[in-house]
């Protein structure tokens, strides 16, 4: 399920707790991430 939904596919499972939780944990490091570049910059 984690490399289909990394290769753009819909997952088969969209609404599993395991994928939500990936996708949480996904967005949270990706606004980290953006944060420190928005110093960085």
């Amino acid at each position: 399920l984690v490399e289909a939904d990394l290769a753009g596919k819909p997952p088969i499972d969209a609404d599993c707790p395991a994928v939500e939780s990936i996708r949480k944990i996904k967005t949270k490091l990706e606004e980290m991430f953006g944060e420190k570049a928005d110093k960085q910059a």
